[in-house]
């Protein structure tokens, strides 16, 4: 039997695509609501807390420096016979006892470091801004950086429209190119950017908005495939995939000690599980997610621009990949650490 040396890897332009999600601090969509007429004689009223609004002129344009530190701790495997195949119980046991070993060597800790750009493009006549948010990231198998950028379109209200995503690389923009609105936000929220953030919100201590969000991940696999050609679109078609719920809460905590608007934002996603192959000369692949929590907070200046950030993530997850005649079960946890500082 061969030793796993890391997880089965799908193809590399599906790995290019999962860097959106850092490119994005996105709004919510919120509403600034309007007070209705009082009744005459007008009572005292308090006036309505001011919200979080992109007001900074036309052309500013900041840099903020990304770093990303990832671990994996891993839990007990199982290896099991492959349905229709046949493995003696002492293979059973040798191999259970290599993957416990793989297991308790770990995996070294990842560190990965990018520049984002964020840059006010333009403003219409009712306020409407034009946000072009880029990041400029190495990626493993290449052999020079990336560069991907999203656009949006953002509301004084923080209502998001215009949303689109290019990238220097040829092949990402191709499958970009065939892909609609939808498949295209529903990418970036795959991807971690779930387009959460805080303009339109009440700069008022613990106001804020909860926001739930399905992705059919399953639509989503299958549209980016068919788009890779045909030879991949037969290999890699058959799927399956069940939907993934995530719910994102964010509340202003106030202004910190360089004059900043924080927010803290929380999110929880519930389980999913995606498979892969078990036909043909693919050999199959399960990942099993059992929850994924969040943490952080994003920061912003009072002309709406971000400032530093920081987020930590956990995932629960299981990895069932095929080796030969065995089926090995790895469950895993990975905490992700982001933080953004200002250049």
């Amino acid at each position: 039997m061969n030793r796993i040396t890391g997880p089965a890897r799908l193809p590399s332009t599906l790995g290019r695509l999962t860097l959106a999600g850092a490119l994005l601090l996105g709004p919510l969509a919120g509403a600034q609501t309007t007070p209705a007429a009082p009744p005459r004689p007008a009572p005292v009223t308090t006036p309505a807390a001011a919200t979080l609004r992109l007001n900074a002129p036309v052309g500013t344009s900041l840099q903020l420096a990304l770093v990303t530190e990832s671990r994996v701790a891993f839990g007990t495997p199982e290896v099991t016979a492959a349905p229709g195949k046949q493995v003696t119980p002492a293979a059973l046991k040798a191999a259970q006892a290599q993957y416990a070993k793989l297991g308790r060597e770990g995996v070294p800790a990842q560190r990965t470091t990018a520049k984002m750009f964020v840059k006010v493009a333009g403003r219409a006549a009712d306020g409407t801004t034009t946000l072009i948010t880029s990041m400029v990231q190495s990626v493993p198998g290449l052999s020079r950086s990336m560069t991907m950028r999203i656009t949006q379109k953002i509301a004084p209200n923080g209502q998001l429209s215009g949303l689109s995503l290019d990238s220097d690389d040829p092949q990402v923009n191709r499958v970009l190119a065939g892909m609609n609105a939808g498949q295209m936000a529903d990418l970036i929220r795959d991807s971690g950017g779930d387009l959460s953030g805080a303009y339109g919100l009440p700069l008022q201590a613990g106001a804020g908005q909860q926001k739930s969000v399905t992705i059919d991940l399953k639509g989503l696999f299958q549209g980016m495939f068919s788009m890779l050609g045909p030879e991949a679109a037969r290999a890699l078609g058959g799927v399956q995939a069940t939907p993934v719920t995530t719910t994102t809460t964010t509340r202003y905590a106030g202004l910190n000690a360089q004059g900043l608007h924080v927010f803290n934002v929380a999110s929880q996603s519930g389980g999913f599980r995606m498979s892969l192959g078990g036909q043909g000369d693919l050999p199959l692949m399960v990942m099993e997610l059992g929850g994924m929590g969040s943490a952080g907070t994003v920061s912003y200046r009072a002309d709406g621009l971000p400032g530093p950030m920081t987020q930590q993530t956990t995932v629960r997850m299981a990895m069932t990949m095929q080796e030969d005649n065995a089926l090995v079960k790895i469950p895993m946890t990975v905490t992700t650490t982001l933080t953004a500082q200002t250049r």
